[in-house]
């Protein structure tokens, strides 16, 4: 018999499970309805945002500089011949070039808001971020 703590991980992890099957059908759909738009808005932006490096949009010549997005996998996310795509001219993936990403990511986690992946969703729709944050982990030069 289950005791009450393996029965909430247990509806805990069902729930989860469900909203990433959610989310990524939401990301599905925004994509069929348009792949170029979709691909900078779903591909594109969060990497600029777990990216700080100087040849890529974005760059803030500073070491301090907070960036990064937590449990972002680029390599993932955001394949090899995409950033190609949009970044032709970039070093940033290169092995032999310091890495563009941070082992100390400050944003906790990026949301579209609004009918982008939905049924509302149209030629005209705009897409909205949420961008979580932790005000302490910034800093006031981060928050800057």
């Amino acid at each position: 018999m289950e005791t009450k703590p393996e029965i909430a991980a247990s509806s805990f992890q069902q729930k989860l499970t469900r909203y990433l099957q959610y989310n990524e059908e939401r990301k599905a759909k925004a994509m069929l309805f348009n792949t170029h738009q979709g691909n900078l808005l779903l591909k594109v932006l969060p990497y600029l945002l777990h990216s700080n490096y100087p040849d890529l949009p974005g760059f803030i010549d500073d070491a301090n500089c907070p960036y990064g997005i937590h449990l972002f996998n680029p390599a993932e996310e955001f394949p090899h011949e995409l950033f190609r795509r949009y970044f032709p001219n970039s070093s940033a993936m290169r092995t032999d070039r310091p890495s563009p990403f941070t082992d100390k990511p400050c944003i906790h986690s990026l949301k579209t808001i609004g009918s982008i992946g939905t049924i509302a969703q149209s030629a005209i729709s705009d897409c909205d971020y949420w961008v979580s944050i932790r005000k302490g982990d910034l800093g006031e030069q981060g928050l800057r």
